[in-house]
């Protein structure tokens, strides 16, 4: 193995982990980084590490830089992969990239605790006493201080350790997919907390190798779960964001008002750039979940806390039903007549400009529409496959005139370059995320075409 200061194991190498191995084996460093991958012992994580090994990014992505250093990971002695926790005792840093899983089935929330804690004590058992714990995965507030912890002490005492040489760091993930997948590692501010002095500085080390912090200086806070909770509320905000314009959407197109406009006006006020746009809903792993962290924290971790977090908990009933409102209006637009109707889905990934299809607004739309016994094809120039509907993908479609129905349901950059040539008033088309550019648009009005905004109405 290399020189324990030098090596670094991550464990986890999803969307976020394996992008963390990238990040760091692209360092400029006077010693030569190591990097061990731990990756679980089924189909999907050998297959994760097989291309890792070869250089590859193992997700679909659009990020040359970020695909231009994978390759570097295919050097002898730079990445090590494999499905053996034992290997991170060589390491002096490990990070922990697992999922936290969390939802809402009913009024109940479930959670995937025994199963992540399950790993921790894995971890545990094989932790060098001079390492550093380093988890970015996005917790409730209070989880490392009361659940974690706690479970590597208890392990360390069974194995001859000092509790006082428990050294675990908190700094959640700062990942943004797209054209700057990497360089959102490095170039964004990030918030730290350690469970002790010597776990705040050697974490502060280690994210000062990764992150441009001349220029997005360190924030380190009093504790940990003032780390957690920053990152619950972060992403809370942005959804509760998101819900908040869903009712002055359905609002607008029955007033006939364009609701793009008005906000870009109000975007105009610095203090208020930041507000949310209409579309079809909310996507990806974050936003749709991390709202429950913070009932969870309330109800399971500080307990006798009388907090229900309501705008947490109708924000995340809200972003649920908002693709049900684009299907509505398809509904209201062919007197409910879609049965057997051709009909064509611009965008799978729950994103613009991205590949991932996790959680997808898309999907629900597909689902509802597929009842009715529709002939569907969907096409997305960053996804090949669609995974969870087990759907194929197409890159281009040449003639998109054919179909009764299209709908733009993810803002890619590509989608503006479609020419729509001999359309004609059979053809409806619904924006629900202002896709279309005003040429587009008048090029279809010319056409006759049928046009619905989300967020406007008929055009």
């Amino acid at each position: 193995m290399s020189d324990f200061n030098n090596t670094f194991s991550v464990i986890g190498l999803g969307f976020v982990g394996a992008a963390m191995v990238v990040a760091i084996n692209s360092l400029k460093k006077k010693n030569k980084y190591k990097i061990i991958g731990i990756e679980k012992n089924n189909i999907k994580g050998k297959k994760i590490l097989s291309k890792l090994s070869q250089g590859k990014f193992p997700f679909k992505v659009n990020d040359k830089n970020l695909i231009k250093n994978a390759k570097n990971l295919k050097k002898k002695d730079v990445f090590f992969g494999t499905i053996k926790l034992e290997n991170i005792f060589y390491s002096k840093v490990v990070i922990c990239s697992i999922n936290f899983d969390i939802k809402k089935k009913g009024r109940k929330i479930i959670s995937n605790e025994k199963e992540f804690l399950q790993s921790i004590l894995q971890i545990s058992k094989n932790l060098n006493p001079k390492s550093l714990l380093f988890i970015e995965s996005t917790l409730p507030p209070g989880f490392c201080e009361t659940k974690i912890i706690p479970k590597i002490e208890k392990v360390f005492e069974e194995r001859g350790i000092g509790r006082q040489n428990v050294k675990l760091a908190y700094s959640f993930e700062r990942v943004m997919p797209g054209s700057n997948y990497l360089n959102s590692i490095r170039n964004m501010y990030r918030v730290y907390s350690g469970n002790n002095t010597t776990a705040e500085n050697m974490c502060k080390n280690f994210l000062k190798k990764l992150i441009n912090t001349k220029k997005y200086p360190l924030t380190k806070l009093k504790n940990i779960r003032s780390a957690e909770m920053t990152k619950v509320i972060e992403n809370s905000y942005r959804a509760t964001n998101i819900a908040f314009i869903d009712e002055w959407t359905k609002f607008s197109e029955k007033i006939n008002v364009d609701l793009n406009t008005v906000i870009n006006s109000i975007k105009l006020r610095p203090t208020h750039n930041n507000i949310m746009s209409p579309g079809l809903g909310v996507g990806g792993y974050c936003l749709t979940k991390d709202n429950l962290l913070g009932i969870y924290s309330s109800d399971k971790i500080f307990k006798g806390n009388e907090l229900k977090f309501p705008f947490s908990d109708l924000t995340l009933e809200t972003n649920k039903k908002m693709p049900y409102h684009t299907y509505n209006i398809i509904k209201k637009l062919t007197k409910n007549k879609i049965s057997k109707k051709k009909i064509l889905i611009y965008g799978a990934s729950y994103k613009s400009d991205v590949g991932d299809t996790r959680f997808s607004p898309s999907e629900k739309l597909f689902t509802s529409l597929k009842k009715h016994k529709c002939i569907i094809n969907v096409c997305d120039p960053h996804v090949d496959y669609w995974k969870e509907l087990k759907v194929k993908v197409f890159k281009k479609i040449k003639k998109i005139n054919i179909y009764d129905l299209i709908i733009f349901a993810v803002n890619h950059r590509e989608f503006k370059k479609i020419t729509f040539n001999n359309m004609s008033k059979k053809n409806l088309i619904i924006d629900t995320c202002s896709a279309l550019t005003p040429p587009q648009l008048l090029k279809l009005k010319k056409q006759n075409s049928l046009i619905y905004k989300i967020g406007e109405g008929k055009i």
